[in-house]
């Protein structure tokens, strides 16, 4: 995903639904899930520097779409993930 233009978009956070696993995002009219099953993934390039998540949409695909956490800065021994990403700013991101 080097040399990338992304666009952020808005979206609504649903939170977990009776009949779905994951946490749920609805983006333009559609709901979009991310199950957090997969370690997630990375970018770190000079330019951006956060951890992701690709989000699926309604068939279960994987989506044109990212749930995002930008790294936080200097913190010394981190436990778990958690303590190294901004989870209270997640923002969803669409690479163009």
């Amino acid at each position: 995903m080097s040399n990338y233009i992304s666009s952020k978009i808005k979206f609504e956070e649903l939170g977990a639904m009776n009949d779905k696993k994951g946490e749920h995002f609805l983006i333009d009219g559609k709901i979009y899930t991310c199950d957090y099953v997969n370690d997630p993934s990375y970018i770190d390039d000079g330019v951006l520097n956060l951890s992701y998540y690709e989000l699926l949409d309604e068939d279960g695909n994987v989506s044109e779409y990212i749930i995002a956490f930008d790294k936080i800065e200097d913190v010394e021994n981190p436990q778990e993930w958690s303590d190294e990403y901004n989870v209270a700013n997640q923002y969803v991101l669409k690479f163009n």
